[in-house]
């Protein structure tokens, strides 16, 4: 994945230096052609200048390195030329430009003729120290061309990234928000081009604003819509009950009726509390208040609350917690604590045994809640995490009554503290083991 930035970089930057190249390529090509003119005036000019030369001397040292070579014949004979250059013509008598080899080398050259003196004059400059020095001035010309081009990248590069400033601020207003924040977004500096995902950006959360509103009212609503009901009709069947007893028409199946009646109502009842308890612990519903939490402490107050349920199925419970501190949301993780052992009770079975551990192990905390019940198969591990999810061995138990919501609560609680809800089977007590694993813990009194 690109980002915007990085891509219209690249992209003007291309588009830069490949027009940039094309135009050194083109004034290359210019300037060798009219470095080549050049250095054609130049032996024009010496050849005029030769002329009017009158010497004793029949040979003129210029070195063997020399950038020219020289002759001037009068009446068909040698009468003058430069020690680089052999006493013979280095080219035909015919005047204009050519190029010619000697001395190893290959040579541009030109002739001319002085009918008034019958002279000739030939004049010659070695290619390569032609193409040498046009290319210097050619190069000299281009190199700011091309050397530029990192100085452009870097004003292109602050241009753009002030072009994309905008984009940048609305990142870090959305990364800033809290799950509640639904407040329309204002960008200082807006753009043409994000004004439209602004507008529209705001418009869903005015949509998901007034979404979350209902939603909340829903779940008030169904409090108090449901569990009023749900109340009167447990009253009415008690009643329906004490009338059956009094006018003595009761009888075996009429009381298996009342049972499974009361029965049912009670699960109703606890389906409704468990979906509205999912529905608040939601992180985008429920309101957090994080402090710094003994959890041995915590444990303890959990289980005192809820002992007479587990009294009431002699079972046992006990206790094995380190002075360990978290920073969480206590009622919450009541809720979460409370779920573990209440599931732990129900399924465990009637005189069993509950342990509930809170230490440390491999620099992770672990609050752990394990029984001596018949746990859970391990290919229906994965699958009782999901809502309304009951295994096939909890439904064959026909007495027990649920609604599949428990751990799910769990796991949301345990995802609003960025912690993880781990089930295996217990080493200890044979039964299941939940555990809840927080990365973030202090040890010792505080």
């Amino acid at each position: 994945m690109i980002s915007i930035r990085r891509y219209q970089l690249l992209v003007i930057l291309s588009i830069i230096t490949l027009i940039a190249f094309f135009a050194a390529l083109k004034g290359y090509s210019a300037s060798m052609e009219r470095a080549e003119q050049l250095f054609d005036g130049q032996l024009k000019s010496l050849a005029n200048a030769l002329i009017i030369i009158e010497t004793k001397d029949k040979s003129i040292g210029t070195g063997q390195h020399s950038e020219f070579a020289f002759q001037i014949w009068k009446n068909k004979q040698l009468f003058l030329h430069s020690d680089n250059t052999p006493r013979t013509a280095i080219k035909n008598f015919n005047e204009g430009f050519s190029d010619i080899n000697f001395s190893g080398k290959r040579w541009r050259s030109f002739s001319y003729t002085d009918e008034v003196n019958d002279k000739w004059i030939i004049v010659a400059q070695p290619i390569a120290t032609r193409f040498e020095l046009a290319e210097e001035m050619t190069l000299a010309a281009v190199s700011p061309l091309v050397f530029s081009i990192p100085l452009i990248a870097l004003f292109i590069s602050f241009a753009v990234k002030r072009s994309l400033k905008p984009i940048n601020q609305l990142s870090q207003l959305l990364n800033a928000k809290q799950a509640k924040d639904l407040t329309p977004i204002s960008i200082e500096r807006n753009s043409k081009e994000l004004m439209p995902i602004t507008d529209t950006l705001n418009d869903l959360l005015l949509r998901l604003g007034d979404a979350f509103t209902r939603e909340q009212r829903f779940a008030a609503d169904v409090a108090h819509e449901l569990r009023t009901p749900i109340s009167v009709v447990k009253v009415n069947a008690h009643n329906l009950k004490n009338e059956c007893d009094k006018l003595m028409i009761n009888n075996q199946d009429t009381e298996v009726n009342f049972a499974d009646l009361e029965q049912g109502i009670d699960r109703l009842a606890s389906v409704v509390e468990q979906i509205l308890l999912l529905n608040k612990t939601n992180h985008e519903h429920l309101s957090v208040h994080f402090s710094q939490l003994n959890l041995q402490r915590l444990g303890q107050e959990v289980i005192s609350e809820i002992y007479n349920e587990i009294d009431q199925q002699q079972q046992s419970i006990e206790l094995d917690a380190d002075q360990l501190f978290i920073n969480g949301d206590e009622v919450s993780l009541k809720i979460a604590l409370q779920n573990l052992i209440l599931n732990a009770s129900k399924y465990a079975g009637r005189k069993c045994h509950i342990k509930v551990t809170v230490k440390e192990l491999a620099g992770l905390l672990h609050l752990s809640v394990e029984d001596t019940g018949p746990g859970i198969e391990a290919s229906e591990l994965p699958k009782v995490l999901q809502r309304f999810y009951r295994g096939e061995s909890l439904l064959q138990q026909s007495t027990i009554k649920g609604s599949g919501l428990g751990l799910s609560i769990v796991k949301q609680i345990a995802n609003l503290h960025n912690a993880k809800l781990e089930l295996a089977a217990s080493q200890d007590l044979g039964g299941l083991k939940a555990t809840l694993v927080f990365k973030h813990f202090i040890a010792g009194e505080q």
